[in-house]
């Protein structure tokens, strides 16, 4: 131990400890690199323990996919959710549905034909007889029907109804003009009925008539408006075969064919709603041919009106008709022969 004497100061002890050569560096702290060029803490290695690899290196939390990184997972964004999935509006809602205007229409299906249908009604008397409508097509088998039994709710003298039916086309025949007592049926409808000599054959698809009026004996005296009309009633139920005032059968037992032609020599014959037949006036022999259709299946009696005009009027038929006939009976008609062929499928 060393004590040093200075001035105005104490005593001071002063020791130096043992140190080895490479205790300090040849350098003194203040030559040495200034702390700031020395390595920086942040340079120098960090202490890990056990010289473990260090944390920055290792599988750390920081090295290790952070939270960072889950956000790449695949996220509750990423995952379908409700709106990727097919919602109520994806689903085939009712206007995807085909619609009702899409099936099948009851205008698309095949038309129903007209086969045996018979839409008549029985009307009133005053209002008329039925009117049938047509039967289906088809091939048919003629056969001549014989008309016998001849009945009338008027004949004129010398022009019995019995006439209309002898075979005779050109000789008198059913007539309405006057008696020579005042009495006549020109101006009034009048009726003629008459029965089918055997009842027509089976046709239970309904029969086709072809009726030929012949009017061959005076010029002009040709009926003017007319409807014929068929039944299947019992023969007991009209003809009784008398030519005035006779059993032509109540309305409600006729029916009126439809009328599929009706053709005429040296006349125009129009069909009306009504079934009958309206005829234009002529000065000549006319026959007049009427093919008609009925539903009814077997035939026993034909009729046939001769209709008057309820208001006559200067277009038509003389006295109101119900024939074209001129003097000396204004509004008669001579119908010298009926015929008829009936046809079946």
């Amino acid at each position: 131990m060393l004590c040093l004497a200075a001035a105005s100061l104490g005593c001071v002890e002063l020791q130096y400890a043992d140190v080895g050569p490479d205790a300090l560096a040849p350098q003194d702290v203040v030559d040495a690199a200034d702390v700031r060029d020395a390595p920086d803490v942040t340079d120098a290695p960090r202490d890990t323990p056990a010289d473990a690899a260090d944390v920055r290196d290792a599988s750390d939390v920081v090295d290790a996919a952070d939270v960072r990184d889950v956000l790449d997972a695949p996220d509750v964004r990423d995952v379908v959710d409700v709106l990727d999935a097919p919602d109520v509006l994806d689903v085939p809602d009712v206007r995807d549905v085909p619609d009702v205007l899409d099936a099948p229409d009851v205008r698309d299906a095949p038309d129903v034909p007209v086969t045996l249908v018979d839409v008549v009604v029985d009307t009133p008397a005053d209002v008329g007889p039925r009117v049938d409508v047509p039967v289906d097509s088809g091939s048919f088998t003629i056969v001549d029907a014989g008309l016998s039994m001849p009945t009338a709710s008027y004949s004129q003298y010398l022009y019995p109804v019995s006439e209309a039916v002898d075979g005779l086309v050109n000789t008198h025949g059913w007539g309405i003009g006057s008696n020579g007592d005042g009495g006549t049926g020109v101006g009034r409808s009048q009726t003629a009925a008459f029965e089918f000599t055997t009842d027509t054959p089976p046709a239970p698809r309904g029969m086709r008539l072809v009726v030929a009026l012949n009017q061959n004996l005076i010029p002009s005296f040709r009926l003017g408006r007319f409807r014929l009309s068929v039944t299947d009633a019992p023969r007991t139920d009209f003809c009784d075969g008398v030519a005035t005032g006779g059993n032509t059968g109540a309305t409600a037992i006729w029916s009126v064919p439809a009328i599929i032609s009706a053709t005429a020599t040296g006349a125009t014959l129009t069909p009306q709603g009504d079934g009958s037949i309206v005829a234009s006036m002529g000065t000549s022999a006319t026959i007049y041919t009427i093919t008609l259709e009925t539903v009814l299946s077997q035939l026993t009696g034909l009729r046939i009106e001769a209709l008057a005009d309820p208001v006559p009027t200067d277009a038509g038929p003389p006295n109101g008709g119900p024939g074209w006939g001129t003097l000396p009976d204004r509004g008669n008609f001579v119908l010298t022969e009926i015929s008829v062929t009936v046809s079946s499928r």
